[in-house]
């Protein structure tokens, strides 16, 4: 079973990928964060398999969190899942450590397959991502 923390500011998308993750049978939701403070202090004490992670936070991004995490829950898999798909954005993300990246509006058909891939500890980046 794999534990996972999702992390996002906008309720309904946090609602909608928890929907989508918990028709998984082999996924378990350990907790949900709407900002990057609360990533941070529930990551390091749910310590979580995969921890979805939005980059636009209030009070503290998704990459200042993800810095913070990989410090506190140094075994997580952080999946950046995000709107923006800039490169830069993307090269930043896995380089402080990200697992994977996926693109919001790829998150039906990418998601569920990312968070596979990230928790067996291989690289994922989203189609349009990558492009």
């Amino acid at each position: 079973m794999l534990r996972i923390l999702v992390v996002d500011d906008h309720e309904v998308v946090r609602r909608g990928v928890i929907s989508l993750l918990q028709s998984q049978p082999d996924f378990q939701i350990a907790g949900e964060a709407s900002n990057g403070f609360e990533a941070v202090a529930m990551a390091e004490r749910l310590q979580p398999n995969v921890i979805v992670l939005d980059i636009s936070l209030p009070g503290l991004n998704g990459l200042d969190a993800a810095r913070q995490i990989r410090r506190l829950a140094a075994s997580s898999q952080i999946l950046f899942f995000s709107q923006h798909n800039a490169p830069e954005m993307v090269t930043e993300a896995m380089r402080i450590g990200g697992s994977g990246y996926v693109c919001k509006a790829d998150a039906g058909r990418e998601l569920v397959n990312a968070i596979h891939a990230v928790a067996g500890h291989e690289r994922f980046l989203s189609a349009s991502c990558a492009a």
